[in-house]
């Protein structure tokens, strides 16, 4: 096979796994292991592939503007496949032709309501989109943006604390991973952005738990209050 036709078998593949992942009426499993298929030739340096990291962006970007949430049985792999490919991109170490305010804005407003959300799985994904962005590269244009946009820090902040809340519902091992994972990204999100911003998003949302009458809010506090000390090393 010559390179001109491994490039062209590379964009039809691109292409026709991208439809699939954009398609809403396919099935979580089969949009997520489309999009998969494109996310890992990227991640192994695939060149042909890499041309269509601006498509992902695009796919991305439409798929969070509309904020539909995916539920049923493949929704885990689907919301892993989401956070993979965003980590990926916002990885790179180089910039890529895609504008990235266009498609990066509203994956971080998806990313913030995820954060929030009260399915243990999506909430852990969402975790770990949070600590797994890289500082460099579009990681540290994500970084600027959540900086920039106080009142979207603030409610990740606060989605953030309550996820280590604990809850009856949930069991206690489930609980202790996502606890992990929620301390983790607070952690990460304390360490990169201002001090100054983060301190003063943060303390009325610890005091507020702090002055609760619930044992379960003032331990999410005091757990914040560990991950932020971990962050800054004080």
């Amino acid at each position: 096979m010559s390179a001109d036709d491994y490039e062209l078998a590379a964009d039809d593949l691109a292409r026709r796994c991208l439809a699939k992942f954009d398609d809403e009426e396919a099935s979580p499993e089969l949009r997520a292991f489309a999009l998969g298929v494109v996310v890992s030739q990227v991640s192994a340096g695939n060149l042909a592939m890499l041309a269509h990291v601006p498509d992902i962006c695009r796919s991305l970007k439409e798929f969070a503007t509309r904020m539909r949430p995916i539920t049923g049985t493949g929704s885990k792999d689907f919301y892993r496949q989401i956070t993979d490919a965003s980590s990926m991109i916002l990885g790179l170490p180089v910039p890529q032709p895609c504008p990235a305010d266009a498609w990066l804005t509203p994956l971080m407003q998806y990313f913030v309501q995820l954060a929030s959300c009260r399915d243990v799985k999506t909430a852990k994904r969402a975790c770990e989109f949070w600590s797994s962005i890289h500082v460099i590269g579009g990681g540290a244009r994500c970084w600027a943006t959540l900086c920039a946009r106080k009142a979207q820090l603030a409610r990740l902040l606060t989605s953030l604390i309550d996820q280590m809340i604990f809850r009856d519902d949930v069991e206690l091992s489930s609980f202790e991973s996502l606890c992990r994972k929620a301390e983790a990204a607070f952690q990460t999100i304390v360490g990169v952005c201002p001090r100054q911003l983060i301190c003063k998003t943060l303390i009325p949302l610890i005091e507020a738990r702090t002055e609760s009458d619930s044992w379960a809010e003032k331990e999410a506090a005091i757990r914040a209050l560990h991950a932020f000390t971990n962050a800054v090393g004080e």
